[in-house]
Protein backbone atom coordinates (compact mmCIF):
# COMPACT_ATOMS: atom_id res chain seq x y z
CA UNK A 1 0.00 0.00 0.00
CA UNK A 2 1.28 3.65 -0.16
CA UNK A 3 2.19 5.15 2.85
CA UNK A 4 0.04 7.41 2.40
CA UNK A 5 -3.01 6.99 3.81
CA UNK A 6 -5.95 5.23 3.33
CA UNK A 7 -5.74 1.54 3.50
CA UNK A 8 -5.71 -1.28 1.06
CA UNK A 9 -8.80 -3.48 2.28
CA UNK A 10 -8.05 -7.49 1.73
CA UNK A 11 -11.69 -7.91 1.82
CA UNK A 12 -12.97 -4.84 -0.10
CA UNK A 13 -11.63 -2.49 -2.57
CA UNK A 14 -9.34 0.31 -1.75
CA UNK A 15 -10.17 2.57 0.56
CA UNK A 16 -8.20 5.11 2.62
CA UNK A 17 -3.99 3.97 2.41
CA UNK A 18 -2.84 3.00 5.84
CA UNK A 19 0.82 3.58 5.76
CA UNK A 20 2.47 7.67 1.77
CA UNK A 21 4.34 8.36 -0.52
CA UNK A 22 3.74 9.14 0.33
CA UNK A 23 2.60 7.34 2.29
CA UNK A 24 3.29 3.65 0.69
CA UNK A 25 4.00 0.17 0.83
CA UNK A 26 3.03 -0.75 -2.42
CA UNK A 27 3.46 -4.83 -2.94
CA UNK A 28 1.68 -4.53 -6.45
CA UNK A 29 2.83 -5.11 -10.31
CA UNK A 30 4.67 -2.36 -11.65
CA UNK A 31 4.36 -1.53 -15.18
CA UNK A 32 6.87 -3.24 -17.83
CA UNK A 33 6.13 -0.17 -19.87
CA UNK A 34 7.40 2.06 -16.90
CA UNK A 35 10.53 -0.24 -16.35
CA UNK A 36 11.02 0.44 -20.37
CA UNK A 37 10.41 4.08 -20.00
CA UNK A 38 13.42 4.18 -17.73
CA UNK A 39 15.87 2.12 -18.88
CA UNK A 40 15.60 3.40 -22.72
CA UNK A 41 14.67 7.54 -22.24
CA UNK A 42 15.71 9.91 -24.92
CA UNK A 43 18.28 12.32 -24.26
CA UNK A 44 15.44 15.33 -23.99
CA UNK A 45 13.45 15.36 -20.62
CA UNK A 46 10.40 16.53 -21.43
CA UNK A 47 10.26 13.75 -24.32
CA UNK A 48 11.08 11.25 -21.88
CA UNK A 49 8.95 12.61 -19.56
CA UNK A 50 5.80 12.24 -21.90
CA UNK A 51 6.86 8.63 -23.17
CA UNK A 52 6.92 7.46 -19.69
CA UNK A 53 3.17 8.80 -19.08
CA UNK A 54 1.75 7.84 -22.54
CA UNK A 55 3.54 4.14 -21.79
CA UNK A 56 1.82 4.16 -18.21
CA UNK A 57 -1.73 4.85 -19.97
CA UNK A 58 -1.18 2.69 -23.09
CA UNK A 59 -0.62 -0.13 -20.68
CA UNK A 60 -3.43 -0.07 -18.70
CA UNK A 61 -1.47 0.70 -15.71
CA UNK A 62 -4.05 3.77 -15.22
CA UNK A 63 -7.30 5.11 -16.88
CA UNK A 64 -6.30 8.56 -16.65
CA UNK A 65 -2.79 10.34 -15.33
CA UNK A 66 -1.82 14.24 -14.55
CA UNK A 67 1.88 14.36 -14.28
CA UNK A 68 3.75 17.41 -13.57
CA UNK A 69 7.76 17.36 -13.18
CA UNK A 70 8.71 21.46 -12.03
CA UNK A 71 12.53 22.26 -12.05
CA UNK A 72 13.11 25.62 -9.77
CA UNK A 73 9.61 26.22 -10.33
CA UNK A 74 9.45 25.91 -14.27
CA UNK A 75 7.71 22.75 -15.50
CA UNK A 76 9.81 20.57 -17.74
CA UNK A 77 6.00 18.61 -18.10
CA UNK A 78 2.76 19.81 -16.82
CA UNK A 79 -0.06 17.53 -18.41
CA UNK A 80 -2.72 14.93 -18.50
CA UNK A 81 -2.50 11.86 -20.30
CA UNK A 82 -5.22 9.29 -20.94
CA UNK A 83 -9.25 9.62 -19.74
CA UNK A 84 -10.57 11.65 -16.24
CA UNK A 85 -13.89 10.13 -17.80
CA UNK A 86 -13.81 7.07 -19.40
CA UNK A 87 -17.57 7.18 -20.44
CA UNK A 88 -17.56 10.01 -21.73
CA UNK A 89 -14.81 10.32 -23.21
CA UNK A 90 -13.13 13.25 -21.18
CA UNK A 91 -9.70 13.79 -21.62
CA UNK A 92 -7.07 14.26 -18.49
CA UNK A 93 -5.18 17.71 -18.00
CA UNK A 94 -2.92 19.37 -15.90
CA UNK A 95 -6.60 20.87 -14.44
CA UNK A 96 -7.86 18.01 -14.09
CA UNK A 97 -9.48 17.28 -10.27
CA UNK A 98 -8.50 14.00 -8.23
CA UNK A 99 -9.09 12.89 -5.36
CA UNK A 100 -5.45 13.16 -3.71
CA UNK A 101 -6.40 10.88 -0.20
CA UNK A 102 -3.57 11.10 2.52
CA UNK A 103 -1.67 14.31 0.11
CA UNK A 104 -4.57 16.31 2.53
CA UNK A 105 -2.54 15.67 5.80
CA UNK A 106 -0.11 18.15 4.40
CA UNK A 107 -2.60 20.93 4.88
CA UNK A 108 -4.44 19.52 7.87
CA UNK A 109 -0.43 19.79 9.22
CA UNK A 110 -0.29 23.31 8.05
CA UNK A 111 -3.17 24.54 9.56
CA UNK A 112 -2.15 23.56 12.87
CA UNK A 113 1.14 24.85 12.72
CA UNK A 114 -0.58 28.10 11.30
CA UNK A 115 -2.65 28.72 14.28
CA UNK A 116 0.30 27.96 16.42
CA UNK A 117 2.07 31.06 14.87
CA UNK A 118 -0.54 32.90 15.57
CA UNK A 119 -1.10 31.84 19.26
CA UNK A 120 -4.07 29.87 19.10
CA UNK A 121 -2.57 26.92 20.07
CA UNK A 122 0.58 24.96 20.96
CA UNK A 123 1.63 21.77 19.59
CA UNK A 124 2.48 20.71 23.20
CA UNK A 125 -1.08 21.33 23.92
CA UNK A 126 -3.08 18.23 24.77
CA UNK A 127 -5.99 17.04 23.03
CA UNK A 128 -8.40 17.55 26.06
CA UNK A 129 -7.64 20.79 25.73
CA UNK A 130 -9.80 21.09 22.72
CA UNK A 131 -12.01 18.34 22.90
CA UNK A 132 -12.00 17.50 26.56
CA UNK A 133 -14.88 14.43 26.32
CA UNK A 134 -12.34 12.86 24.44
CA UNK A 135 -11.53 9.25 26.76
CA UNK A 136 -7.53 9.56 27.10
CA UNK A 137 -7.70 8.24 31.01
CA UNK A 138 -4.77 9.51 32.73
CA UNK A 139 -2.06 9.85 29.31
CA UNK A 140 -1.44 12.45 28.26
CA UNK A 141 -1.89 12.87 24.66
CA UNK A 142 -0.53 16.07 22.49
CA UNK A 143 -1.05 17.59 19.25
CA UNK A 144 2.12 16.86 18.68
CA UNK A 145 1.91 13.22 18.84
CA UNK A 146 -1.40 13.05 16.51
CA UNK A 147 0.95 14.81 13.93
CA UNK A 148 3.91 12.83 13.49
CA UNK A 149 1.80 9.51 14.89
CA UNK A 150 2.82 8.43 18.46
CA UNK A 151 -0.35 8.58 19.88
CA UNK A 152 -1.21 5.35 20.21
CA UNK A 153 -5.24 5.93 19.21
CA UNK A 154 -6.07 3.07 17.36
CA UNK A 155 -6.91 4.19 13.53
CA UNK A 156 -10.18 3.90 12.58
CA UNK A 157 -9.28 2.68 9.40
CA UNK A 158 -7.86 -0.58 11.04
CA UNK A 159 -10.94 -1.54 12.51
CA UNK A 160 -12.03 -3.98 9.41
CA UNK A 161 -15.82 -4.79 9.17
CA UNK A 162 -17.10 -2.72 12.22
CA UNK A 163 -15.30 0.63 10.00
CA UNK A 164 -16.00 -0.69 6.08
CA UNK A 165 -19.58 -1.88 7.08
CA UNK A 166 -20.64 1.63 6.89
CA UNK A 167 -17.58 3.59 4.36
CA UNK A 168 -21.19 5.00 2.66
CA UNK A 169 -22.94 6.52 5.66
CA UNK A 170 -22.58 9.96 6.24
CA UNK A 171 -20.96 10.29 9.62
CA UNK A 172 -21.12 13.30 12.16
CA UNK A 173 -18.17 13.76 14.13
CA UNK A 174 -19.93 11.92 17.00
CA UNK A 175 -20.75 8.62 15.14
CA UNK A 176 -16.99 8.17 13.34
CA UNK A 177 -15.99 8.85 17.01
CA UNK A 178 -17.81 6.25 18.48
CA UNK A 179 -16.06 3.93 16.20
CA UNK A 180 -12.49 4.17 17.91
CA UNK A 181 -12.23 6.32 21.12
CA UNK A 182 -13.36 3.30 23.48
CA UNK A 183 -10.68 1.22 21.65
CA UNK A 184 -7.35 0.27 23.59
CA UNK A 185 -4.70 2.35 23.01
CA UNK A 186 -1.86 0.86 20.52
CA UNK A 187 0.41 1.77 22.74
CA UNK A 188 1.56 4.36 25.20
CA UNK A 189 1.42 8.25 23.96
CA UNK A 190 5.04 8.62 22.32
CA UNK A 191 6.31 5.23 23.26
CA UNK A 192 5.46 4.10 19.44
CA UNK A 193 4.81 5.04 15.91
CA UNK A 194 1.67 3.84 13.92
CA UNK A 195 0.40 5.79 10.91
CA UNK A 196 -2.72 7.09 11.99
CA UNK A 197 -5.64 8.17 10.50
CA UNK A 198 -7.59 9.07 13.97
CA UNK A 199 -5.16 11.19 14.82
CA UNK A 200 -5.79 13.26 11.71
CA UNK A 201 -9.24 13.08 11.86
CA UNK A 202 -8.70 14.73 15.79
CA UNK A 203 -6.37 17.33 14.08
CA UNK A 204 -9.60 18.20 11.92
CA UNK A 205 -11.86 19.01 14.84
CA UNK A 206 -8.98 20.41 16.81
CA UNK A 207 -8.97 23.35 13.98
CA UNK A 208 -12.64 23.59 13.66
CA UNK A 209 -13.42 23.94 17.56
CA UNK A 210 -10.08 26.73 17.58
CA UNK A 211 -11.21 28.62 14.49
CA UNK A 212 -15.07 28.49 14.67
CA UNK A 213 -15.15 27.17 11.42
CA UNK A 214 -15.72 24.14 9.26
CA UNK A 215 -12.71 22.59 8.24
CA UNK A 216 -13.12 23.15 4.80
CA UNK A 217 -14.25 26.31 5.31
CA UNK A 218 -10.97 27.87 7.29
CA UNK A 219 -8.75 25.72 4.31
CA UNK A 220 -10.70 27.95 1.56
CA UNK A 221 -10.23 31.03 3.34
CA UNK A 222 -6.71 30.69 4.87
CA UNK A 223 -5.02 28.80 1.75
CA UNK A 224 -6.95 27.98 -0.98
CA UNK A 225 -8.31 31.05 -2.11
CA UNK A 226 -5.57 33.42 -1.29
CA UNK A 227 -3.08 31.02 -3.06
CA UNK A 228 -5.92 31.13 -6.21
CA UNK A 229 -5.39 27.41 -5.75
CA UNK A 230 -8.97 27.19 -8.19
CA UNK A 231 -8.98 23.17 -8.36
CA UNK A 232 -8.28 22.69 -4.42
CA UNK A 233 -11.35 21.73 -2.34
CA UNK A 234 -13.23 19.50 0.07
CA UNK A 235 -13.86 16.25 -2.20
CA UNK A 236 -17.76 16.00 -1.38
CA UNK A 237 -19.50 13.75 -3.60
CA UNK A 238 -22.59 15.89 -3.75
CA UNK A 239 -21.39 19.35 -4.97
CA UNK A 240 -20.45 20.02 -8.86
CA UNK A 241 -16.72 20.34 -8.60
CA UNK A 242 -15.49 21.12 -12.30
CA UNK A 243 -12.97 18.79 -14.21
CA UNK A 244 -13.59 16.33 -11.37
CA UNK A 245 -12.43 12.84 -12.80
CA UNK A 246 -14.14 9.73 -12.20
CA UNK A 247 -12.40 6.89 -10.20
CA UNK A 248 -12.33 3.07 -11.60
CA UNK A 249 -11.21 0.06 -9.78
CA UNK A 250 -10.44 -3.62 -11.27
CA UNK A 251 -12.00 -6.69 -9.89
CA UNK A 252 -10.84 -9.94 -11.21
CA UNK A 253 -9.51 -8.32 -13.88
CA UNK A 254 -12.93 -6.38 -15.30
CA UNK A 255 -12.47 -2.91 -15.26
CA UNK A 256 -15.67 -0.83 -12.48
CA UNK A 257 -15.96 2.41 -11.61
CA UNK A 258 -14.62 2.61 -7.45
CA UNK A 259 -17.05 1.63 -4.76
CA UNK A 260 -18.49 4.53 -2.93
CA UNK A 261 -17.52 5.82 0.24
CA UNK A 262 -18.56 9.17 1.73
CA UNK A 263 -16.59 11.85 2.25
CA UNK A 264 -17.61 12.44 5.56
CA UNK A 265 -15.26 10.10 6.52
CA UNK A 266 -11.83 10.56 4.97
CA UNK A 267 -12.24 14.63 6.92
CA UNK A 268 -8.88 16.05 7.68
CA UNK A 269 -7.06 12.96 7.20
CA UNK A 270 -7.83 12.71 3.38
CA UNK A 271 -11.03 14.06 1.91
CA UNK A 272 -9.45 16.35 -0.25
CA UNK A 273 -8.94 16.68 -4.29
CA UNK A 274 -6.93 18.88 -6.19
CA UNK A 275 -5.15 18.80 -9.51
CA UNK A 276 -1.55 18.95 -10.78
CA UNK A 277 -0.86 22.14 -11.76
CA UNK A 278 -2.40 23.39 -7.86
CA UNK A 279 -0.57 20.86 -6.25
CA UNK A 280 2.90 22.04 -7.89
CA UNK A 281 1.92 25.52 -6.47
CA UNK A 282 0.93 24.10 -3.27
CA UNK A 283 4.56 22.62 -2.92
CA UNK A 284 6.08 25.75 -3.95
CA UNK A 285 4.14 28.37 -1.71
CA UNK A 286 4.65 25.95 1.65
CA UNK A 287 8.49 25.85 0.65
CA UNK A 288 8.61 29.77 -0.34
CA UNK A 289 7.42 30.47 3.60
CA UNK A 290 3.66 31.33 2.20
CA UNK A 291 2.06 29.02 3.93
CA UNK A 292 3.62 28.85 7.34
CA UNK A 293 6.78 29.99 8.22
CA UNK A 294 10.39 28.56 7.28
CA UNK A 295 10.63 27.25 10.74
CA UNK A 296 7.06 25.57 11.06
CA UNK A 297 7.79 24.26 7.52
CA UNK A 298 11.01 22.59 9.05
CA UNK A 299 9.00 21.34 11.55
CA UNK A 300 6.70 19.49 9.05
CA UNK A 301 9.98 18.04 6.97
CA UNK A 302 12.03 17.23 10.45
CA UNK A 303 10.80 13.50 12.06
CA UNK A 304 11.31 14.53 16.07
CA UNK A 305 10.61 12.41 18.61
CA UNK A 306 9.85 8.93 17.12
CA UNK A 307 10.67 6.21 19.03
CA UNK A 308 13.68 3.89 17.57
CA UNK A 309 12.79 1.78 14.86
CA UNK A 310 9.82 3.75 13.41
CA UNK A 311 8.95 2.59 9.82
CA UNK A 312 8.31 6.22 8.44
CA UNK A 313 10.74 9.65 8.90
CA UNK A 314 8.05 10.49 9.53
CA UNK A 315 7.35 15.09 10.27
CA UNK A 316 4.06 16.59 10.18
CA UNK A 317 2.09 15.82 7.18
CA UNK A 318 5.45 14.93 5.13
CA UNK A 319 7.66 12.42 5.10
CA UNK A 320 11.83 12.18 4.75
CA UNK A 321 13.22 9.37 2.74
CA UNK A 322 15.52 9.15 -0.18
CA UNK A 323 15.77 7.60 -3.90
CA UNK A 324 19.20 5.96 -4.39
CA UNK A 325 20.67 8.43 -1.85
CA UNK A 326 19.20 11.77 -3.60
CA UNK A 327 17.26 13.33 -0.45
CA UNK A 328 13.36 13.97 -1.09
CA UNK A 329 10.20 15.12 1.17
CA UNK A 330 6.86 13.43 0.11
CA UNK A 331 3.52 12.13 0.85
CA UNK A 332 1.45 9.89 -0.81
CA UNK A 333 -2.52 9.16 -1.16
CA UNK A 334 -4.84 6.53 -1.92
CA UNK A 335 -8.84 6.18 -1.88
CA UNK A 336 -11.17 4.76 -3.29
CA UNK A 337 -10.45 4.84 -7.50
CA UNK A 338 -7.33 6.91 -6.95
CA UNK A 339 -3.99 7.51 -6.11
CA UNK A 340 -1.59 10.53 -5.46
CA UNK A 341 1.76 11.11 -4.30
CA UNK A 342 3.61 14.62 -4.56
CA UNK A 343 7.30 14.82 -4.21
CA UNK A 344 9.96 17.06 -3.76
CA UNK A 345 13.95 16.63 -3.84
CA UNK A 346 15.62 19.59 -1.91
CA UNK A 347 18.72 19.47 -3.00
CA UNK A 348 17.94 19.62 -6.82
CA UNK A 349 15.08 21.72 -6.63
CA UNK A 350 12.90 19.24 -8.44
CA UNK A 351 8.79 18.47 -7.50
CA UNK A 352 7.17 15.67 -8.93
CA UNK A 353 3.33 15.51 -8.57
CA UNK A 354 1.52 12.32 -10.36
CA UNK A 355 -2.32 11.52 -9.85
CA UNK A 356 -4.21 8.81 -11.20
CA UNK A 357 -7.32 7.57 -10.94
CA UNK A 358 -7.72 3.52 -10.73
CA UNK A 359 -6.67 1.73 -7.56
CA UNK A 360 -2.92 0.49 -7.58
CA UNK A 361 0.90 1.50 -7.57
CA UNK A 362 0.52 3.52 -10.69
CA UNK A 363 1.25 7.10 -9.13
CA UNK A 364 3.95 5.85 -6.84
CA UNK A 365 5.73 4.30 -10.28
CA UNK A 366 4.93 7.11 -12.56
CA UNK A 367 6.53 9.57 -10.09
CA UNK A 368 9.34 7.34 -9.10
CA UNK A 369 10.20 7.12 -13.17
CA UNK A 370 10.00 10.89 -13.79
CA UNK A 371 12.19 11.25 -10.77
CA UNK A 372 15.02 8.66 -12.25
CA UNK A 373 14.66 10.38 -15.88
CA UNK A 374 15.00 14.21 -14.15
CA UNK A 375 17.68 13.51 -12.04
CA UNK A 376 19.56 11.34 -14.67
CA UNK A 377 19.48 8.27 -12.54
CA UNK A 378 20.24 4.81 -13.61
CA UNK A 379 18.56 1.32 -13.25
CA UNK A 380 20.50 -0.74 -10.88
CA UNK A 381 21.87 -3.52 -11.97
CA UNK A 382 20.22 -6.18 -10.06
CA UNK A 383 21.33 -9.53 -10.38
CA UNK A 384 19.44 -13.10 -10.37
CA UNK A 385 21.68 -15.32 -8.49
CA UNK A 386 20.54 -19.32 -7.86
CA UNK A 387 19.42 -20.72 -4.75
CA UNK A 388 19.41 -24.18 -4.17
CA UNK A 389 16.19 -25.79 -2.27
CA UNK A 390 17.93 -25.86 1.12
CA UNK A 391 18.51 -22.37 1.12
CA UNK A 392 15.21 -21.28 -0.51
CA UNK A 393 13.67 -23.49 2.68
CA UNK A 394 15.72 -20.53 4.94
CA UNK A 395 13.04 -17.88 3.89
CA UNK A 396 9.50 -19.46 3.88
CA UNK A 397 6.98 -18.50 5.69
CA UNK A 398 4.99 -15.65 6.77
CA UNK A 399 6.18 -12.37 8.44
CA UNK A 400 3.82 -10.35 10.35
CA UNK A 401 4.77 -6.40 8.78
CA UNK A 402 1.71 -4.62 10.60
CA UNK A 403 0.59 -2.53 7.29
CA UNK A 404 0.62 -5.85 5.05
CA UNK A 405 1.74 -9.34 6.28
CA UNK A 406 3.55 -10.98 3.90
CA UNK A 407 3.93 -15.10 2.56
CA UNK A 408 7.45 -15.82 1.07
CA UNK A 409 7.20 -19.24 -0.90
CA UNK A 410 8.32 -21.34 -3.75
CA UNK A 411 7.30 -21.83 -7.10
CA UNK A 412 9.27 -24.37 -8.55
CA UNK A 413 12.99 -23.42 -8.26
CA UNK A 414 12.12 -19.71 -7.51
CA UNK A 415 10.92 -17.86 -4.33
CA UNK A 416 7.94 -15.75 -4.11
CA UNK A 417 6.08 -13.50 -2.03
CA UNK A 418 2.57 -12.28 -1.50
CA UNK A 419 1.04 -9.47 0.51
CA UNK A 420 -1.78 -10.40 2.01
CA UNK A 421 -4.86 -9.48 -0.57
CA UNK A 422 -2.26 -8.99 -3.51
CA UNK A 423 -0.48 -10.47 -6.29
CA UNK A 424 2.34 -12.46 -5.57
CA UNK A 425 6.26 -11.62 -7.26
CA UNK A 426 9.09 -13.30 -8.02
CA UNK A 427 11.83 -12.39 -5.84
CA UNK A 428 15.76 -11.76 -7.43
CA UNK A 429 18.72 -13.32 -4.78
CA UNK A 430 21.18 -10.32 -4.45
CA UNK A 431 23.38 -12.12 -2.06
CA UNK A 432 24.11 -11.59 1.43
CA UNK A 433 24.72 -8.16 1.54
CA UNK A 434 26.05 -8.06 5.16
CA UNK A 435 26.55 -10.81 7.53
CA UNK A 436 23.23 -12.37 8.50
CA UNK A 437 21.41 -9.86 6.38
CA UNK A 438 20.27 -11.57 3.02
CA UNK A 439 18.53 -9.25 -0.09
CA UNK A 440 16.31 -9.83 -2.42
CA UNK A 441 14.26 -7.73 -5.50
CA UNK A 442 11.10 -7.69 -6.52
CA UNK A 443 11.07 -9.04 -10.35
CA UNK A 444 8.36 -6.89 -11.37
CA UNK A 445 9.61 -3.69 -9.38
CA UNK A 446 13.28 -3.64 -8.57
CA UNK A 447 13.08 -0.95 -6.76
CA UNK A 448 11.45 -2.76 -3.73
CA UNK A 449 13.74 -4.92 -1.51
CA UNK A 450 13.48 -7.01 0.74
CA UNK A 451 16.16 -8.07 3.25
CA UNK A 452 15.92 -11.24 5.16
CA UNK A 453 17.86 -11.61 8.81
CA UNK A 454 19.04 -14.80 8.89
CA UNK A 455 20.39 -16.20 12.30
CA UNK A 456 20.99 -20.25 12.96
CA UNK A 457 20.57 -20.96 8.97
CA UNK A 458 16.73 -19.56 9.27
CA UNK A 459 15.34 -16.33 8.72
CA UNK A 460 13.82 -13.73 11.60
CA UNK A 461 12.86 -10.75 10.48
CA UNK A 462 12.00 -9.39 6.85
CA UNK A 463 12.35 -5.71 6.08
CA UNK A 464 10.71 -4.27 3.15
CA UNK A 465 12.52 -0.86 1.71
CA UNK A 466 9.94 1.24 -0.87
CA UNK A 467 10.42 5.01 -1.52
CA UNK A 468 12.86 5.99 1.14
CA UNK A 469 10.90 4.06 3.64
CA UNK A 470 11.02 0.41 5.63
CA UNK A 471 8.48 -2.00 7.27
CA UNK A 472 9.40 -4.59 9.63
CA UNK A 473 8.14 -7.60 10.99
CA UNK A 474 8.88 -11.19 12.31
CA UNK A 475 8.62 -14.47 11.05
CA UNK A 476 5.69 -16.68 12.53
CA UNK A 477 7.15 -19.48 14.61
Amino acid sequence: MHLSTWHSSTRRTLSFQAAAAAVVLLLLLASPAILEARQAAPADQTQALDSLARALVESEATIGLGLGVYRGGEPLISDGFGYADLENGVPATDSTVFRIGSVTKQFTAAAILRLAEEDHLSLDDELTRFLPDYPVGDRRVTLHQLLNHTSGIPSYTGLGERWQAGITLDRSHEELLALFQDEPFDFEPGEGFAYNNSGYYLLGMVIEEVTGQAYDEYLRETFFDPLELRDTSYCWQDRVIPHRARGYQREEGELRNAAPLSMTQPFAAGALCSSVRDLAAWDQALRAGEVVSPESYRRMTTPEGLPEGAGMQYGYGLIRGALEGVPKVEHGGGINGFNALLSHYPDHELTVVALVNLNGPAANQAAEAAARISLGLKEDEVADLPLSSEDRARFLGRYEIEVLPTTIFEEGEHLMAQGEGQPPFRLLYQGERDPGEHEFRAEVDPSIRLVFTVRDGRAEVLTIHQAGMQFQGPRQR
